[in-house]
């Protein structure tokens, strides 16, 4: 009401700050079994979990409020395939020390590890999609195929959630969107997928689900129009954390017609 200044620090606060899960004991287990590494970022560190195996890497990035256990049915497919398995903590996720979440962190985390393990394939959901098509953008990583899971589409998606459950007033809004711009230096909508992709470029397979109520199907269509490197698979009625059968199916396909 006094200073929306201080609002948006607030805010910027907690919106980049999710809360942890506490790890089942089902997820510790599964995590037990990788070898684990703490890799220097910044002021800081991220964490890394490998599945050890004698052929090409897989490297999965998840996404908000998740962690690299809810790879573990991929994992286990392709380390029976004889697969190297890579999995990232984000920032502010998982056993990662890096306080804060940011996609551009994140994507920074995502550069560390491609030079740390080499991956062929580069499995994401959500923001952690998201991330790996920013990363794409500014890196334009080479030989690496990508296989994308109901990428965010803008960043203004999950700022716009958060508007509406806070119910903010215009004046806020406008405010935080000024201070989320001055920590990026440029306008939001230069970090709008679209604008990360290319006609050649990434070369892989994009799944979303049509009625996915957390991130639209919208973003990924234009994606796949302008990525024409990018499978585009249009599934129904399977939600959007995109752990069924169906997905699972298609990603293990794509990845062993490949390797």
């Amino acid at each position: 009401m006094f200073s929306k200044t201080l609002a948006c620090a607030i805010i910027y606060y907690f919106f980049t700050r999710p809360k942890r899960r506490v790890l089942k004991p089902w997820m510790s287990e599964f995590l037990n079994l990788a070898t684990k590494r703490v890799h220097p970022i910044k002021d800081s560190s991220f964490t890394s979990y490998e599945w050890k195996g004698p052929g090409e890497t897989i490297l999965f990035m998840h996404g908000w409020k998740s962690n690299s256990a809810r790879w573990k049915q991929l994992v286990q497919y392709f380390q029976e395939q004889g697969f190297n398995s890579v999995s990232i903590d984000a920032p502010g996720h998982g056993d990662t020390a890096f306080p804060f979440f940011t996609p551009l962190d994140y994507a920074e985390c995502l550069e560390i590890s491609i030079k740390e393990f080499n991956p062929g394939y580069i499995v994401s959901h959500s923001a952690g999609a998201y991330t790996a098509l920013l990363h794409h953008g500014k890196y334009k990583p080479k030989g690496i195929k990508q296989i994308l899971m109901a990428p965010t589409f803008s960043m203004k998606q999950p700022i716009g959630t958060m508007f509406e459950i806070l119910g903010l007033n215009d004046r806020t809004q406008k405010a935080f969107i000024g201070h989320i711009e001055n920590k990026l230096g440029a306008k939001i909508e230069t970090v709008d997928i679209d604008r990360q992709v290319n006609s050649e470029a990434p070369e892989g397979i994009l799944i979303h689900d049509v009625n996915d109520e957390i991130l639209p199907i919208d973003g990924s269509r234009l994606i796949s129009e302008k990525a024409k490197g990018l499978k585009f698979y249009e599934i129904k009625n399977k939600g959007h954390r995109m752990q069924n059968e169906e997905v699972y199916g298609i990603i293990k396909g794509y990845v062993n017609q490949h390797s």
